[in-house]
């Protein structure tokens, strides 16, 4: 009888470990975050220096300014790094904004 016990427990500790491993090991659909070190490596490379990163519903917030100390907040894709969108680009000496843009 304990003998039967035994190989039970042994039959249900191997299916919790299966399992276990099973679970850690599904991959998810949604890329990996580039590293913010990474990142800014990347946008200083372009010129820009990278005053803030926050990560934001799935994407990386990149606020940076330029060479011209144009300052703009870049959507970033998180996997790549690269630019999604960018929205309204501030005068960084004084914070006004630019109203120079057509699409307004």
């Amino acid at each position: 009888m304990i003998a039967h016990y035994r190989k039970l427990i042994v039959a249900i500790g191997v299916v919790a470990v299966t399992a276990g491993v099973a679970t850690a090991q599904t991959p998810t659909n949604e890329p990996a975050w580039m590293a913010a070190s990474q990142l800014t490596a990347k946008f200083e490379a372009q010129g820009y220096s990278v005053r803030e990163i926050s990560r934001d519903d799935g994407h990386y917030d990149v606020d940076v300014t330029d060479k011209n100390n144009v300052r703009s907040d870049m959507h970033v894709d998180r996997a790549t790094g690269e630019p999604l969108a960018r929205s309204a680009a501030h005068n960084g000496s004084n914070g006004s904004h630019d109203n120079n843009d057509d699409d307004h």
